[in-house]
């Protein structure tokens, strides 16, 4: 026996499935020596009034021999402001600190993660994997 779906539910069953696949969203380059709050170069961050949280798991790479941090980053959106949620280095796999610190901030109705960073002389690059997002109930 065979099921014939329509075309309308494939395309939508196939939109869901899509959903839930983690999402590469980029490699960042971030500038060394920041001390003041700046937006991720290039990230076009996420629509806050449609997002209510999103998941995320990053690697941070920084030096000739690198330093490597990777970890998982939660944010909770509300419509005016970010509860940042657990930031936390799962495994580091390096004997020295990235120097490089993450955080979600809203601006104009746009979640974007900012990042400070120490002075070393060397740039970091910053990897994310998006995992999961949450829709406004």
């Amino acid at each position: 026996m065979s099921y014939l779906i329509p075309q309308g539910r494939k395309t939508q069953m196939l939109a869901d499935i899509a959903a839930r696949l983690p999402v590469i969203t980029g490699s960042y380059t971030l500038a060394d020596n920041t001390a003041a709050w700046t937006n991720i170069p290039t990230h076009a961050g996420w629509d806050a009034t449609t997002i209510a949280g999103v998941s995320l798991v990053y690697a941070i790479t920084r030096g000739g021999n690198p330093e490597v941090e990777v970890g998982n980053m939660s944010i909770a959106i509300r419509s005016a402001a970010v509860a940042e949620g657990p930031l936390y280095v799962d495994s580091v796999t390096t004997t020295s600190e990235t120097g490089v610190a993450l955080r979600g901030n809203v601006s104009a109705g746009i979640v974007k993660i900012q990042y400070t960073s120490t002075s070393t002389g060397s740039d970091a690059n910053l990897q994310i994997i998006e995992i999961k997002r949450w829709p406004v109930p």
